[in-house]
């Protein structure tokens, strides 16, 4: 799903490190899930010109261009002559690209057909150091990149410094404090996406950004992109990733029917959701290699023991692709519910169709089969049950 395709920012929250975002990871991961995967918009035939330029620094002897597909295929190799080189082709669509270079510097770009784009790159990071006219998507996607940039290297200092701090004991007294800072730079980031996204709803650069904003809490926006895209580019396989995902939140709602599937346990029965009606179900999303949903597991057991004779249930339902693990983590942290997976991890058909985008994730359903609320853990779990089951 495109959640799942977009980099998923987690807030970790581990004995050496405050909660903080990834980002780091975040590009590296969007860059790795593009790479696996075609995007198709708009048919058109039309020529995209490529012309760079080098200036105020050596030329490279030559440059690549790739597409970003599942095998990175080859467009193009230009030669570059007396510090400039252009590469011209053909494509099907508004797509995804890879510029290489030499030195393992490399740029991303979006471009459109009959786009003729121009590059002028003076120094490294060339992402920091070029400018580009002509591929509008190019353009937006390095612009928010380097409005982020200051929030990036405020983290990275927070952490640093928090990793610094002497023993364990000062960075426990000072975790939140630390911890309140990085919301706060997490929040400067947010808001520049924010802002982007509503003044620039049709570009192709938002599948690039939008997950570092909360679709449960900003769904009109979600939708106001998801609309703009598809009415611009319906066969585009991110486009279709986010329509799924943005009418898959929408029915994740309080009161709404929760979507029943069907899955196997480790022992071959086949469950569905429809199977727990007359009881409140807890559809618990996890992994034996999600740490948080690990340290998670001896709440959700404690509340298991206490809530089970009440009318209480849980279905685990694992994003593992490992079945040895899976089962070995249900032994090792005492999961005595309900399980099954498809093994699929990310591309996990329950997953899918509730909305997973991080684990762990929870569902919590009424004996009718209606959705009571979703993402709730700990603290927050505990008081809807007792205010639902003791009674």
């Amino acid at each position: 799903m495109l959640y799942s395709l977009l980099a998923r920012f987690f807030t970790i929250f581990d004995e050496n490190n405050i909660p903080h975002m990834k980002i780091g990871k975040y590009l590296a991961l969007v860059m790795i899930v593009v790479a696996a995967i075609s995007c198709n918009g708009k048919k058109d035939n039309s020529t995209v010109v490529l012309k760079g330029k080098f200036s105020d620094m050596e030329a490279f002897e030559k440059v690549t261009l790739k597409k970003l597909d599942r095998a990175k295929t080859l467009i193009s190799e230009a030669i570059v002559n007396d510090g400039e080189f252009e590469i011209s082709f053909e494509p099907q669509s508004a797509d995804f690209y890879q510029l290489d270079f030499p030195n393992n510097e490399f740029l991303y770009l979006i471009i459109q057909p009959g786009e003729t784009v121009k590059l002028d790159i003076s120094g490294f990071p060339i992402r920091e150091n070029v400018k580009i006219s002509g591929s509008d998507f190019t353009t937006h996607f390095l612009n928010v990149g380097n409005s982020l940039r200051p929030f990036e290297i405020r983290l990275d200092s927070l952490n640093k410094a928090y990793s610094a701090l002497a023993s364990d004991q000062e960075r426990q007294e000072q975790r939140d404090m630390f911890a309140k800072i990085g919301e706060e730079i997490e929040e400067g980031q947010r808001s520049v996406i924010r802002e982007f996204a509503k003044n620039n709803s049709s570009s192709l650069a938002n599948l690039f950004y939008l997950n570092k904003l909360d679709i449960n809490k900003e769904l009109d926006l979600f939708e106001e992109v998801n609309a703009n895209l598809m009415a611009n580019f319906p066969e585009n396989v991110y486009v279709q990733e986010l329509n799924y995902t943005v009418t898959a939140e929408a029915t994740m709602k309080p009161g709404k029917p929760a979507p029943d599937f069907e899955l196997e346990s480790p022992d071959g029965e086949l469950i569905k959701v429809s199977d727990y009606r007359g009881k409140y179900l807890l559809l618990d999303f996890w992994a034996s290699w999600c740490g948080p949903c690990r340290r998670e597991n001896p709440k959700v057991v404690a509340l298991y023991n206490e809530f089970k004779d009440k009318g209480f249930e849980i279905l685990g339902v694992s994003l593992d692709d490992d079945r040895d693990k899976w089962l070995g983590a249900i032994e090792d942290d005492g999961l005595i519910w309900d399980h099954v997976s498809d093994l699929k991890k990310w591309q996990s058909a329950p997953a899918k169709l509730y909305a997973v985008r991080a684990i762990p994730h929870t569902v919590l359903v009424d004996p009718e089969g209606n959705i009571v609320a979703v993402k709730l853990r700990g603290g927050e779990l505990r008081y809807k049950l007792e205010e639902l089951l003791n009674q």
